[in-house]
C-alpha cells in the first residue's frame, strides 16, 4: 500500500470502546479516516455516526464488506462474537484489528489464527496498553537490567462501571462480561509483555454482585519463576498501576498519572530526602508534557493513538503487528484457567486450562 495514501477504515460495532476511544482517537489522526460503521442497533448506529459524521452505516458486516475502498475493519462488537465477524473481514482479504479478548474459546482463537495465516492482511488484537508511553517506558528499562533480576510484578485495574448503562452482555461471564474476561486480560497481556515469559499456573479468587466477576483476585507463577498478581474491580474509582520488584530495585507505573514513572533503588525507603527529590525533579521534568496531554488527552487515551499509529505503518510498510492472534490466544489462556480456578478453588495449571470459558459459579 502506498504509505501516503489514507487508510480506509471500517468499525463494526458502535458501542462504549468505540465512541469513546477509538473513534476518539482515529478522528483527527493522519493517515486514517473512518468511513464507515456497522451495528445490529439502528438507534446506537445513526447515534454514534451523527456524532462523528459517518454517513456509511450498514447494519451488519456482510453489507460493510461491500463498501467500496475499504482496507481495514476493527472488530468491536461483545467479545462473544468476534469469532464470527473477524473470519469473514479475513476470508474478504481485508486488514484486521480485533478488540480484546481475542474470543471466548481456543476451538475460536484456532479457527481465528488459521485463516490469519492464509492471508497477506495484517491482523492484529487490540491490547492497547502496550503502546501506553510508560509501559513503554518500563519495559525498555527493564531490558536494559534497571531491576536486576526480577522477581514479581503486581497490576492493579480498577475501572467503574454503572449498572443501569451496561448492556445484558456484561452481566454474564460466558458472554464476556465482568473484570475477569473484559479487565483482566490485560493485565495478563502486560505480564507477558514486560516480563518476556509465559503463565504457567494461576489461582483466582472471584466475587459476584450483580454481574458476575465484579472483582477478581489472581496469583500466578510464570514459567521462569517470577511471581505475577492482579487485583481488579469494576465497582472502585479508576486505577491502573503495575509494581515490578527486583533484586536491583522497584519499579512504579501510575498509567494514570503523567509523571507516573518511579524506580525506587534496591535499599532506598520511598520516604528518604533523595528518593522524594528525584520524584519532585521528574514531576517537573514531565509537566510540560503533562499539560499538553491533558489538552489532547491523557495518556491512556494516548496508547489507543499509538495503538492505531502502529496499526497504520504495518499495513504501510508490509511490516509484523506488534500484538499477534498468539499473543490474543496466549493472555486468553491465562482467562480461561483464572476462570476454572475461580469456580473450584484451586489453582490450575494454563496446560490444563477448559478450552472454552467456563460459566461463573455463584
Amino acid at each position: 500500500m502506498d504509505p501516503a495514501r489514507t487508510l480506509k477504515v471500517g468499525i463494526v460495532g458502535c458501542g462504549e470502546v468505540t465512541r469513546f476511544k477509538h473513534l476518539l482517537v482515529t478522528r483527527d489522526l493522519p493517515g486514517i479516516e473512518v468511513v464507515a460503521l456497522a451495528d445490529g442497533d439502528d438507534n446506537q448506529l445513526r447515534t454514534v455516526g451523527e456524532m462523528f459524521g459517518i454517513a456509511h452505516r450498514y447494519r451488519d458486516i456482510a453489507a460493510m464488506l461491500e463498501h467500496p475502498g475499504l482496507d481495514a475493519i476493527a472488530v468491536c462488537v461483545p467479545a462473544h462474537s468476534h469469532t464470527e465477524v473477524a473470519l469473514a473481514v479475513m476470508e474478504a482479504g481485508k486488514h484486521l484489528l480485533v478488540e480484546k479478548p481475542l474470543c471466548l474459546s481456543l476451538d475460536d482463537a484456532d479457527r481465528m489464527r488459521e485463516c490469519a495465516a492464509k492471508t497477506n492482511a495484517r491482523t492484529m488484537v487490540g491490547h492497547h496498553m502496550r503502546w501506553h508511553r510508560l509501559i513503554r517506558k518500563g519495559r525498555d528499562a527493564l531490558r536494559k537490567g534497571a531491576l536486576g533480576k526480577v522477581e514479581s510484578i503486581r497490576t492493579v485495574w480498577n475501572s467503574p462501571r454503572i449498572i443501569h448503562k451496561n448492556p445484558q452482555w456484561r452481566f454474564r461471564r460466558e458472554d464476556g462480561g465482568g473484570v475477569l474476561v473484559e479487565v483482566a486480560v490485560h493485565c495478563f497481556d502486560l505480564w507477558r509483555f514486560m516480563l518476556g515469559s509465559e503463565v504457567a499456573e494461576v489461582y483466582a479468587l472471584s466475587r459476584h454482585g450483580n454481574r458476575d466477576d465484579e472483582a477478581i483476585s489472581v496469583s500466578a507463577r510464570m514459567e521462569n519463576g517470577m511471581l505475577a498478581s492482579a487485583q481488579l474491580s469494576e465497582t472502585t474509582p479508576h486505577e491502573i498501576e503495575v509494581d515490578i520488584c527486583g533484586d536491583g530495585g522497584r519499579m512504579r507505573i501510575d498509567c494514570g498519572r503523567f509523571d507516573g514513572f518511579e524506580i525506587i533503588p534496591a535499599g532506598a525507603q520511598p520516604s528518604e530526602p533523595m528518593v522524594r527529590a528525584r520524584r519532585i525533579a521528574n514531576f517537573m521534568m514531565e509537566l510540560p508534557g503533562g499539560i499538553a496531554g491533558m489538552r489532547s488527552g491523557s495518556d491512556y487515551m494516548a496508547s489507543y493513538k499509538a495503538e492505531w499509529m502502529h496499526f497504520r505503518d504495518t499495513i504501510n510498510t508490509n511490516s509484523d503487528v506488534g500484538c499477534t492472534f498468539d499473543d490474543g490466544r496466549r493472555s486468553l489462556e491465562v482467562v480461561l484457567a483464572a476462570a476454572q480456578s475461580a469456580n473450584s478453588g484451586m489453582p490450575v495449571r494454563i496446560n490444563d486450562a477448559p478450552r472454552q470459558l467456563v460459566p461463573a459459579k455463584r
